[in-house]
């Protein structure tokens, strides 16, 4: 697997000035930290979802609205209601 040198600030700003911004990820930034930040946002989108069941059970909404907003599953959102109250 080939090593690649540490980029200094000015490089990655001359850099991202002649390709775009995908591009520049794809080439410079590591493949272990591209799947690293995945599945940050992943998670964070997740939590996201979870918080926003929890407040909308709070409130009483219709589960089949809680279910259909969040893509979270019934059985999740059953779940969440006893943790909940």
């Amino acid at each position: 697997m080939e090593k690649r040198k540490r980029l200094s600030a000015r490089q990655i700003h001359l850099i991202k000035e002649t390709i775009n911004e995908e591009e520049f990820k794809m080439e410079y930034i590591p493949l272990w930290e591209r799947d690293a930040r995945k599945e940050g946002e992943k998670r964070g989108e997740k939590k996201g979802k979870e918080e926003t069941a929890k407040e909308l059970i709070k409130r009483g909404v219709d589960m089949d609205i809680i279910e259909g907003a969040t893509g979270i599953s019934r059985e999740e959102l059953e779940k969440m209601t006893s943790n909940v109250q």
